[in-house]
């Protein structure tokens, strides 16, 4: 896929994504918020926040995707986002517990290992064999992951 495609699918891909937490309503395992769209929501920014994602995703591709470290540069920010993400959980899961159920819980934070580990996979992968579809594909997963289920909210439902 040339790289417009892979620019442009990918972030109408985030779009679409984002746009299904407001289509399925409350959290719950399929759709559950991550917590800065949900705080996007909160502060008003309903009609915007499908867009942060998307955005963000664009950005890197137009900063990084021409260097030659490009492929390091994402595997450096799926390791990055899955660390903040772990720390998220140890200081949530309690309030997942508690609001949800420990079964809700821990299927998000099997949903959160599984993705970032198949992203950590395909950048790894990616960097080692040269494959700049895996690299992209990599960088893809990972804005997926934060357009759906990273950070996810764990508090009381609203």
């Amino acid at each position: 896929m040339p790289e417009r495609g892979w620019l442009f699918g990918g972030a109408g891909l985030l779009v679409l994504i984002s746009l299904s937490m407001r289509l399925f309503g409350i959290p719950n395992i399929l759709t559950p918020y991550p917590m800065p769209l949900f705080i996007v929501i909160l502060m008003g920014g309903k009609y915007l926040f499908p867009f942060i994602t998307p955005l963000l995703y664009m950005l890197v591709l137009k900063v990084f995707s021409n260097s030659k470290h490009f492929s390091k540069v994402v595997v450096f920010l799926i390791l990055a986002f899955a660390f903040i993400n772990f720390y998220h959980f140890l200081n949530t899961w309690d309030l997942g517990v508690k609001y949800r159920s420990y079964e809700y819980a821990q299927f998000i934070a099997i949903e959160n290992i599984v993705g970032f580990l198949i992203a950590l996979t395909m950048g790894i992968a990616g960097h080692i064999k040269k494959s700049r579809s895996l690299i992209l594909g990599a960088n893809l997963t990972l804005f997926i992951l934060l357009s759906w289920c990273a950070f996810p909210y764990l508090g009381e439902v609203l």
